[in-house]
C-alpha cells in the first residue's frame, strides 16, 4: 500500500529513486564477487566436495524509505526533511556518506508476487532463497520446493554429522532444538515435506504454517490481541496468498489461531508486548547497562555499542570531563555517533566544541576562550520543550558559551556507538577526520542523565523497524 505510481514521481524524485536502486544492485554485485572469492579458495585448496556451504537471506524487501526513499534514513527518524535533501547528496548515493533506504516501490517490486515487506509476516516479509551446496554428497542439484524454516537449519546439519545436540551444556540444561531436517530432500527432491507445523511472531504481528496452509493476522498497537481478524491462505495451491480463504474455511481458521497458541505457549513467544516495536526499543530491561542514570567512561576502553551507551535522547543531561593537554593539544574527548547523526565533545584550535549531528544538521557551540593546558570541562543540556533545549559550555566552573538545540536527537541517531578520546568508524563531525584522537589525557568521563526523557512511540517503532 502507499506505493505512488513511478508516472507520479518527479524527474529528480526519478532520479534519486534510480541511484538508489543502482546502489543496492552493486552492494548485490559486490557481494556475489566476496562469496565468489571465498569458493574460489576453498576450490583451489581442495575442499570444495566436502564442504557444506549453506547460503540463505534474512528477509523480504523493506518499505522502511518511504515513498521517495533516504540517502540519511536517519533523517526521518528525527522528523527531518528528506526530499530536497536526497537530491543534493544524491551523488553520495553509495560511498561512505549514505545510510541509505530505496523507496517502498522497489521493495514492492523486489517482492513481487508476494505480499507486504520485512517486518511482517506474509510471504513478502519472511519467504527467502535457500542454497546447500555439496558435491559429494548432493548428486542431484536443482530445485526444491518443500515448506521450511531457518530454525531447519542446525538440524539439517546435526543430522547430516550424525550427532544430537546435548540435552546439558557445562552443566546447564539447554532448550530442545526445535525443527525439522533437510537432509531428505537431498536425495528425494519430490518428497513431501516432513514439516508439521511453524509459528511466527513479530511485533504482534502472528502467523501459522500448518500442512500447507498458512493464517496470519497483521496487529495493531492497542488493539485486543483475540479479536484482530485472521487471514487463511492454502499455499499449496496459492504461493501469492492472493485468496483469502478465512470466510469459505472458518473451522480451518480456527482450528490454526488455536494451533498458533499452542505453539506459542510451547516456545516461549507468550505473553505478546502491546507496545511494539516501540516498546521493544525503548524500553531498558532491569541490568541493562542503560539502567542507569550516571556513566563513567575512561580514555583507552573499548568502543561502546549504542545498546549499551548512555541514551542522551530528548533528556537534560550533563558531560563532565578532566583533561590534560600539552601546548595546543586537541582532538576528540567523547564522540557517539558518526557522520548520519550523534554528537561530540572535542578539542579544536585550543576550543572546546560541543557537536550535534542530526541528520547531518550540525549544531556547533565553541568556548569563547582558549582552553588552558589542565581543565575541568562540562556540557549541560537543558530542556526547554519537547526535543529542544540549550546547550551550555563551561570550563573550570566558569559558563563559556551558550546555543540553542532547536531540534535535539530524538529518535534513532545513530547505529555507530560511543568512543572516548577517538571518533572511530565516521566522524560525527565535518570539521576533523577520523579518528581524530585526543592529544592529551582524559582523566575521567561522567555523564548524568535526567528523568525528563520523553520519545514519540511512533517515532520508535518507524526506528526500530528501520534498525531490523
Amino acid at each position: 500500500p502507499n506505493v505512488p505510481p513511478w508516472d507520479s514521481l518527479t524527474p529528480d524524485q526519478q532520479l534519486v529513486a534510480n541511484r538508489l536502486q543502482e546502489a543496492f544492485a552493486a552492494m548485490l554485485d559486490h557481494t556475489d564477487v566476496q562469496i565468489g572469492r571465498l569458493l574460489e579458495y576453498i576450490e583451489q585448496t581442495g575442499q570444495l566436495d566436502n564442504t557444506l556451504i549453506v547460503l540463505t537471506s534474512d528477509n523480504g524487501a523493506s518499505d522502511a524509505g518511504g515513498p521517495l526513499g533516504t540517502v540519511n534514513w536517519l533523517r526521518g527518524m528525527n522528523g527531518l526533511e528528506i526530499e530536497s535533501y536526497n537530491l543534493e547528496n544524491v551523488d553520495e548515493i553509495g560511498g561512505a556518506r549514505s545510510h541509505t533506504n530505496y523507496p517502498s516501490g522497489w521493495a514492492q517490486a523486489g517482492n513481487t508476487p508476494l505480499r507486504w515487506y520485512k517486518q511482517f509476516l506474509h510471504a513478502g516479509g519472511i519467504r527467502a532463497p535457500l542454497v546447500f551446496h555439496w558435491p559429494d554428497r548432493i548428486e542431484e542439484g536443482g530445485l526444491r520446493h518443500q515448506f521450511h524454516h531457518v530454525t531447519d537449519v542446525t538440524p539439517t546439519v546435526l543430522d547430516l554429522l550424525g550427532i544430537e545436540a546435548p540435552a546439558v551444556f557445562e552443566g546447564i540444561p539447554q532448550l530442545p532444538v526445535a525443527g525439522e531436517s533437510m537432509a531428505y530432500t537431498f536425495e528425494e527432491p519430490d518428497a513431501p515435506t516432513r514439516k508439521v507445523t511453524q509459528h511466527f511472531e513479530l511485533n504482534g504481528h502472528r502467523s501459522i504454517w500448518h500442512q500447507g496452509w498458512k493464517a496470519v493476522t497483521l496487529h495493531t498497537v492497542g488493539d485486543d490481541f483475540q479479536t484482530e481478524p485472521w487471514e487463511l491462505y492454502h499455499l499449496d495451491e496459492d504461493y501469492s496468498e492472493s485468496y483469502d480463504l478465512a470466510q469459505e474455511e472458518p473451522e480451518r481458521l480456527q482450528e490454526l489461531i488455536a494451533r498458533w497458541w499452542a505453539e506459542a505457549g510451547l516456545h516461549g513467544v507468550l505473553p505478546l508486548e502491546q507496545g511494539g516495536p516501540a516498546s521493544s526499543f525503548h524500553n531498558v530491561p532491569p541490568g541493562s547497562p542503560q539502567d542507569r542514570t550516571t556513566f563513567t567512561y575512561s580514555q583507552g576502553m573499548a568502543h561502546v555499542p549504542t545498546v549499551a551507551a548512555v541514551d542522551v535522547r530528548n533528556r537534560s543531561h550533563r558531560i563532565r570531563a578532566d583533561i590534560v593537554r600539552e601546548g595546543a593539544g586537541e582532538g576528540v574527548i567523547l564522540a557517539h555517533g558518526g557522520y548520519a547523526g550523534g554528537y561530540a565533545l572535542y578539542v579544536r584550535d585550543n576550543r572546546l566544541v560541543y557537536e550535534q549531528n542530526c541528520g547531518d544538521d550540525h549544531t556547533r557551540i565553541i568556548s569563547g576562550e582558549d582552553l588552558p593546558t589542565r581543565a575541568s570541562v562540562e556540557f549541560s543540556f537543558t530542556k526547554t520543550g519537547d526535543n529542544r533545549g540549550v546547550g551550555v559550555l563551561t570550563v573550570d566552573g566558569r559558563e563559556s558559551a551558550r546555543g540553542d538545540l532547536p531540534h535535539m536527537l530524538g529518535g534513532l541517531f545513530t547505529i555507530e556507538g560511543l568512543d572516548v578520546g577517538q571518533d572511530t568508524a565516521t566522524p560525527v563531525s565535518d570539521q576533523y577526520e577520523a579518528p581524530f584522537p585526543f592529544s592529551g589525557a582524559i582523566e575521567s568521563i561522567v555523564i548524568e542523565v535526567d528523568d525528563d526523557q520523553a520519545l514519540d512511540p511512533a517515532q520508535l517503532a518507524e526506528a526500530e523497524e528501520a534498525q531490523q
